[in-house]
C-alpha cells in the first residue's frame, strides 16, 4: 500500500526503518527550492535511501519521502514515487515548475486511463512517454490532461508538491512534526489505524503544508 511522510523536519533512522520494512519496493523524495520542484527517486535498497538522505544529500525542510509498497506494475526505479505532473518519461531525478505527484493506495482496472492518455496523445499529436506504467503514474499524467481536481474522484491519498506549496489529499496522521499516509512508520509492520482516530499532536500554528482540492 506504500507510505506517504509530508516532513517538516529529517525522519529519524528509526522511521525510515520502519517505513521501509514494510514499503521496500523503492523510495523517492522531492522538496521546493528556488521556485521549482525538484526530487530524487529510485533506491532500491534501504542502505542506499539512508545513505543520501542522512550523509550524502539531506533534503531541504520541508520534503516528502514516499516508500512503495508495488501494487500496480513492476519493481522497477522508474515506478518509485514521485511522478511529473504531466504526460512525460519516468525519470529518477530532476526538477518541474508543474510539480510531482505521491500516491498511497490502489486503483483498480487503471489500465483504462492509458486508454484516456494515449488518446490524447493521438489528438495532440504525440507519442506515448516511453517506459513502464502504473496506477500512481497514469494519475500523475491524467491531472495535466484533466486538471488536479481529478484527484477527487481518485481513491487512496496523494501528496502533490508544487513550486507553491504541498498539498495533501486525504487523512493523515500528524506526529511531531511529520504527516504519515499511515501507520507503518511506527512498527514497519501491518498498517494499524485505532479505531479510526487519528492523532492530534501535530503543532496548529504551522502553515507549511496546506489541505485542499483543485487547481493550482
Amino acid at each position: 500500500m506504500c507510505v506517504i511522510a509530508v516532513c517538516n523536519r529529517m525522519l529519524t533512522e528509526e522511521e525510515l526503518a520502519n517505513c521501509w520494512r514494510s514499503n521496500s519496493d523503492g523510495a523517492g523524495v522531492a522538496w521546493i527550492e528556488k521556485k521549482v520542484v525538484r526530487w530524487k527517486k529510485g533506491f532500491m535498497t534501504k542502505e542506499d535511501l539512508e545513505k543520501w538522505y542522512f550523509e550524502l544529500s539531506p533534503p531541504p525542510i520541508p520534503h516528502v519521502v514516499h516508500f512503495r509498497s508495488a501494487t500496480a506494475g513492476d519493481i522497477v526505479p522508474e515506478l518509485t514515487h514521485p511522478f511529473v505532473i504531466d504526460v512525460v518519461k519516468s525519470t529518477i531525478k530532476g526538477k518541474t515548475k508543474r510539480g510531482v505527484l505521491f500516491h498511497n493506495g490502489v486503483i483498480t482496472n487503471w489500465e483504462i486511463k492509458l486508454d484516456l492518455i494515449g488518446l490524447w496523445c493521438i489528438k495532440n499529436n504525440r507519442k506515448l512517454p516511453e517506459g513502464q506504467w502504473s496506477d500512481s503514474r497514469a494519475v500523475a499524467a491524467l491531472c495535466r490532461i484533466l486538471g488536479t481536481d481529478y484527484l477527487r474522484a481518485q481513491d487512496g491519498k496523494w501528496v502533490m508538491v508544487v513550486p507553491r506549496g504541498i498539498f495533501t489529499f486525504g487523512n493523515f496522521i500528524k506526529r511531531d512534526g511529520v504527516l504519515f499516509s499511515n501507520t507503518s512508520y511506527l512498527c514497519g509492520g501491518s498498517q494499524y489505524y485505532y479505531s479510526g482516530k487519528w492523532w492530534d499532536d501535530f503543532p496548529t500554528d504551522e502553515n507549511w503544508w496546506k489541505k485542499g482540492y483543485g487547481r493550482y
